[in-house]
Formats: C-alpha cells, structure tokens, sequence
C-alpha cells in the first residue's frame, strides 16, 4: 500500500488532500479484487471504497 509522506511545499493542506486521494484510490484498487463480484458484501466494501475517493475529489473542486 502507497505510504502517505508530506513535501515540502507552502500549499500543504493541498498535498496532504492528494495524499488522501491517493490512498484512497489505492484502498479501492486493493479491495477490488478480493471478494467475488455479486456478493452483497464486497459489492458494499467497492461501493464503499469508490465513494471515499469519490467524496474527497468532490472537496478539492
């Protein structure tokens, strides 16, 4: 999994926002594959795992 780390940079609080964004993408990449498509449950853990990066790419708008 992708390690959240800060740049040096005068707009922090954007880093750290991608950050997040990054992560998030990749908790939905790793999530993805485990459970088999159709089950209730890992249908929610995806719906779930999209609507994190979703939601935080709608707030850096």
């Amino acid at each position: 999994m992708a390690q959240a780390h800060t740049v040096p940079n005068s707009n922090h609080g954007t880093v750290h926002r991608l950050d997040c964004y990054r992560l998030a993408v990749e908790f939905h990449r790793l999530v993805a594959k485990p459970a088999p498509h159709g089950s209730g449950l890992g249908d929610q853990l995806r719906r779930a795992a999209a609507s994190i990066a979703l939601n935080l790419a709608e707030r850096s708008r």
